[in-house]
């Protein structure tokens, strides 16, 4: 049963997008919107193409049986926390295709690695989707953290090396929620178009927008801000009233909120974009931004727009 796209379909596919980005830089500005809609059109021909391949029928116990390892994968893994009493594994409503099922079964040893470090006891909670695994438990009462920081960074950067996103959250009597996000796929970016240049970002952007309103609650913390030029700035603490003062001059920043461990980071970029495939064109221009002279001096330009990059340094 050979469920791949033909190597005719897949050389086809790749003449026509080649043809459209031909006629996107030679075309006049008022058909972008034309070549953009073919483009589109040209995408969602794939993806549904790959997409019917992937639920054939034929992959069916294929899945079950990947599934039936991973629960078996993540059973045995639990064993090795200490003072874990009891697993619990949600079943998911979510249909996993094979790359996500792989990329789910790659996270769990060092997910389960990462847990370890933290005083858990008693019942641990496991759930997936397709985007992400999370794991639910409850810290014995009050631990000083300090000790594993040193631990958590470098795994964490072990995560952001396979571009999957290690987040964590604090819920009542004492419970922590880990959340391993590795929905990232190279196929699709979060597109900003800003006046002068495009920006591409991880798909998994969306997922982490928080209201701009919310920019108070940031202060002080960490972040990067992208100005309207495209260059992102570290601050090691944000004064979130120099952002709220380009709101009030007109413009309409996006943040995204990372509860990372111990280090929580957010991102403040211009505008808001949209999910494309990799080579998607929007062109749509915008206008007030916020401009590099609005923060005034910051400690450290980062140069890399890719967020796993940032973030494994």
């Amino acid at each position: 049963m050979d469920l791949r796209l033909s190597g005719k379909f897949l050389k086809d596919y790749k003449h026509g997008m080649d043809a459209i980005e031909d006629l996107h830089i030679l075309a006049e500005p008022g058909l972008s919107p034309v070549i953009n809609r073919v483009h589109y059109h040209l995408s969602e021909i794939r993806r549904k193409a790959e997409l019917s391949l992937e639920n054939h029928p034929g992959l069916d116990p294929i899945k079950e049986k990947i599934q039936n390892e991973f629960i078996f994968l993540l059973e045995e893994a639990a064993l090795t926390i200490e003072n874990c009493r009891q697993l619990i594994i949600r079943e998911t409503r979510s249909t996993l295709n094979l790359m996500q099922w792989g990329r789910l079964i790659e996270t769990v040893p060092n997910a389960v690695k990462l847990i370890s470090l933290f005083p858990v006891e008693g019942l641990i909670e496991a759930s997936y989707t397709e985007k992400n695994l999370t794991i639910k438990a409850k810290l014995e009462s009050y631990h000083d953290l300090s000790s594993i920081k040193a631990d958590v960074y470098k795994l964490s950067r072990e995560f952001f090396n396979k571009k999957c996103l290690p987040t964590f959250t604090v819920g009542e009597a004492h419970q922590v929620i880990f959340k391993f996000d590795f929905s990232h796929v190279e196929d699709f970016i979060y597109n900003v178009d800003l006046v002068k240049r495009r920006v591409n970002l991880s798909n998994i952007f969306p997922d982490y927008q928080i209201p701009i309103q919310k920019v108070e609650a940031i202060h002080n913390q960490t972040a990067l801000i992208m100005s309207a030029s495209g260059k992102f700035y570290y601050f090691e603490k944000l004064n979130s009233e120099a952002v709220k003062k380009s709101i009030a001059a007109g413009a309409k920043p996006a943040l995204f909120h990372f509860p990372f461990l111990f280090r929580p980071l957010s991102i403040i970029i211009p505008r808001d974009g949209d999910i494309a495939p990799i080579n998607g064109f929007n062109g749509t221009g915008c206008e007030k931004l916020l401009t590099d002279r609005a923060f005034g001096k910051p400690s450290k330009p980062v140069h890399s727009l890719d967020i796993f990059s940032i973030l494994s340094k």
